[in-house]
Order: structure tokens, then sequence, then C-alpha cells
């Protein structure tokens, strides 16, 4: 077969897998089925943080130390206040020190 035979039989082949792809679509779409995630819930995502506060900006900063093999640094996090019940959040805070 000479080269231009075979290009226009792959796009004869093409074209009808394209064919059979919107056909298909067009099938999903009528019959009442849908493959699309479920909406985003807030509320339903899980996180250590309670509803009513929001992250909304990180900022790290790490200090490697290559020759002592220690990690050291600071990390701020801006949060929103979803209600205004909520006056003071409790922050965890771990501190280590010593070498492994």
């Amino acid at each position: 077969m000479c080269p231009i035979a075979t290009l226009q039989v792959l796009r004869r082949l093409a074209a009808a897998f394209a064919l059979t792809l919107s056909i298909s679509c067009v099938v999903c779409a009528t019959s009442g089925v849908a493959f699309a995630e479920p909406v985003f819930s807030f509320e339903g995502t899980p996180g250590k943080l309670p509803k009513t506060v929001v992250p909304i900006h990180y900022a790290i900063e790490l200090k490697p130390d290559i020759v002592g093999l220690a990690l050291a640094g600071v990390e701020i996090v801006d949060i929103e206040r979803m209600t205004a019940e909520v006056d003071e959040v409790a922050v965890g805070v771990v501190a280590t020190a010593g070498k492994a």
C-alpha cells in the first residue's frame, strides 16, 4: 500500500472513531447517566481546623542545616473567621530539638 493510501485509511479510521465517540456521548447524555464528580462541600471535607475558621494564606520559611542534618523553620498562617462567635483559636505548636 502506498503512503498516500495509508494516510487516507488512517484519516477515515480517525473520522469513524470521532463519530463513534460523539454518538456514544449523545447516548450517555440522553440516558440520564452522569459521570461527574460530586460537588465540592466545605462542610463535608475533612480537616483538623474547625469549620468556623479558614486558612487564607500560608508563609513558610525553612532553614536547612546540611552539616548538622537539621531543619528549622517558621510558619505563619493567616485565617479568616467564618462566624462572629470565634474570639480565639488555639493552635498546637510543636518544637523539637536534638539530633537523630
